[in-house]
């Protein structure tokens, strides 16, 4: 069952749209969309959503989200995501670390 804060997909006008449940009604529901970014907050008939309970945001979509969570001005998201990017970043530049070293 869905309930609003879940992570969501749609498809809404042709695409695949990742975000999140703001409110449902009897046969739509308020998604605040955040992949893509630009579209905002739309409306979506309930046949053309899933239910995400194991949401997988990649390293790709961080920037995105710490985009919107300036544009809403939210403290938390903002900190979690520019916290994700970082621990993100130190995995990625200890991989090219790795790759550089070579024992002889």
């Amino acid at each position: 069952m869905m309930t609003e804060g879940d992570w969501v997909f749609a498809s809404y006008r042709g695409q695949k749209v990742t975000g999140f449940l703001l409110l449902m009604r009897e046969s739509t529901v308020l998604v605040q969309a955040t992949i893509p970014n630009d579209l905002g907050i739309i409306e979506v008939s309930t046949d053309r959503i899933s239910w995400n309970n194991n949401a997988v945001i990649c390293m790709d979509d961080l920037p995105e989200l710490i985009d919107l969570s300036l544009d809403w001005k939210d403290k938390e998201w903002f900190e979690k995501w520019t916290h994700e990017l970082s621990l993100c970043k130190r995995l990625t530049d200890q991989n090219v670390s790795m790759r550089s070293f070579n024992p002889i």
